[in-house]
């Protein structure tokens, strides 16, 4: 569903592949990181309970998902309601006058 979005916030058809590709990176390090980060931050909560008593992951990942909630309801509804306003030529595709027929 995110990848709807991606494709709806590319400036042009032909930037399309470089704005997927920022998008991908950006998941992937994301995956790579999330994991290590949540498990470090488990293991400092138990190791020292006299931080909000061994609760501290619990706090920081629910402010975690109420700001992911935040910026989810900042997305249009329709991700390509944008694009729909905009003609062809605008959109970096070429129009009629530039393309040849065989």
């Amino acid at each position: 569903m995110i990848f709807l979005y991606v494709q709806a916030a590319s400036p042009s058809q032909a930037t399309l592949g470089a704005t997927n590709g920022i998008a991908q990176t950006a998941a992937s390090i994301a995956r790579a990181v999330g994991p290590a980060s949540a498990t470090s931050l488990f293991a400092l909560s138990m190791q020292r309970p006299d931080i909000m008593s061994g609760a501290l992951v619990y706090y920081i990942l629910g402010a975690v998902t109420i700001v992911a909630i935040a910026v989810s309801r900042m997305l249009p509804s329709d991700p390509h309601a944008k694009l729909r306003g905009k003609s062809v030529d605008e959109m970096g595709e070429p129009d009629e006058e530039h393309t040849e027929e065989f």
